[in-house]
């Protein structure tokens, strides 16, 4: 058994690493019918001969033969992956021990590397095979809590979680797979957490689950239905967006919807609606004469919900941008036109005279019918110069 010299870099303190001058002893010696270990403090890497590698004594594990190169007594980081990747090559399959609880960008670019075994005592798996392209299919372990980052090997066309996961990251995010289960233990799916998703056509939500974050399911074009559970409290921005076949929607308790989460599918009116009654609410006190078109206001909404009120109001958006770098201005306007209330992203509140809405409340400033608002930046650059912005903000009517 030949010695593997691996060292921790004090800069890079969670990495196993590796010089191009012992990848090249190492793989001469394994050449030769060494298998190569490496051990220290209760802590071994072993490579046999026929491929296999065995992770011992460690509890976190974290960039196995990450690549380094030694100037001026100093490690740095070497940009050169060829080495590297020699020596990752080696390995065919990985035994992880018993004890071992977190896998962190653990084996990246273990080119051959086609089986892992991952005990049950591992909770967070964070990219931990990236690029791992022939991994086969393995399991998840029982005590996972979260997982994030390409999972690679994990793709079968139908997957189901176990449970007791927590938290799903980007692990599924660009795959085939065609089905998922996600058990109620699973509070939140992060953003892009099974985005572009192209041939998932079914997703189960178990009663537990409570917040789908930012474009987490966005562009599963083949995705036509989903029942939300009654725990589900909110689904934030894009979650569901360009989801073009996406027409059934099934809601089972009160859920607070982002008003952009459908955006791009057949559902997307009816969901936003849904998302505007979530729109705080408060009173305006003062007089009636200091609102603009109130009359015309109240005979156009009177007896309507605040849903079809904002139906006929809009915000209209224009922007002043001025640049200052020593004497010279440089001025340009910029106007997104007019966005219907019901689409408008930046609303904090409603503001109400006796159930009809008068303004709104954008970036903590009143917005009132027919009144322009104005917003200013002023940002500094390193010295050299400002950057001046106004912002102007307008609720009109629209229809």
């Amino acid at each position: 058994m030949e010695k593997l010299n691996l060292f921790t870099p004090n800069e890079f303190e969670n990495y196993l690493g590796i010089t191009k001058e012992e990848a090249d002893r190492a793989l001469v010696a394994y050449k030769n019918g060494n298998s190569l270990c490496y051990e220290k403090d209760g802590k071994a890497i072993i490579i046999d001969t026929d491929g296999t590698m065995y992770v011992n004594g460690f509890v976190n594990v974290f960039g196995i033969f990450s690549q380094f190169k030694l100037e001026n007594n100093r490690y740095l980081f070497d940009c050169d992956a060829t080495y590297a990747k020699k020596i990752k090559g080696l390995v065919k399959k990985i035994v992880f021990e018993e004890g071992t609880e977190w896998l962190g960008a653990t084996c990246i670019g273990f080119g051959n590397l086609k089986e892992v075994v991952i005990p049950s005592t591992v909770k967070i798996i964070y990219n931990a095979f990236e690029d791992c392209k022939k991994l086969k299919p393995y399991k998840l372990p029982s005590g996972i809590k979260e997982i994030h980052g390409p999972l690679y090997g994990i793709y079968e066309d139908n997957v189901v979680l176990p449970d007791g996961i927590e938290k799903i990251g980007n692990a599924f995010e660009e795959t085939s797979i065609k089905s998922i289960v996600i058990p109620g233990s699973c509070k939140c799916l992060d953003s892009s957490a099974l985005a572009y998703c192209k041939e998932l056509e079914s997703i189960s939500l178990g009663e537990g689950v409570e917040e789908i974050g930012r474009g987490a399911f966005k562009h599963n074009s083949r995705l036509n239905n989903i029942v939300f559970p009654k725990s589900l409290k909110y689904i934030a921005s894009y979650a569901f967006s360009g989801c073009t076949s996406l027409a059934n929607v099934t809601l089972l308790g009160n859920t607070e919807i982002h008003n952009t989460a459908f955006m791009n599918t057949p559902c997307e009116n009816k969901m936003q609606e849904l998302s505007f009654a979530f729109t705080e609410a408060v009173e305006f006190e003062g007089d009636t004469s200091s609102i603009n078109y109130y009359d015309m206001l109240v005979e156009k909404q009177k007896g309507k919900s605040l849903t079809e009120q904002a139906r006929s109001l809009g915000i209209s958006y224009s922007s002043i941008e001025e640049k200052y770098s020593y004497g010279d201005t440089d001025s340009s306007l910029s106007s997104e036109g007019v966005t219907p209330l019901l689409e408008a992203k930046n609303i904090d509140k409603l503001i109400l005279k006796n159930g009809i809405i008068v303004g709104v409340v954008i970036n903590d400033k009143n917005v009132m019918l027919g009144e322009c608002i104005c917003t200013y930046y002023a940002v500094d650059e390193d010295g050299t110069g400002r950057d001046e912005v106004c912002d102007y903000h307008t609720l009109i009517i629209i229809k």
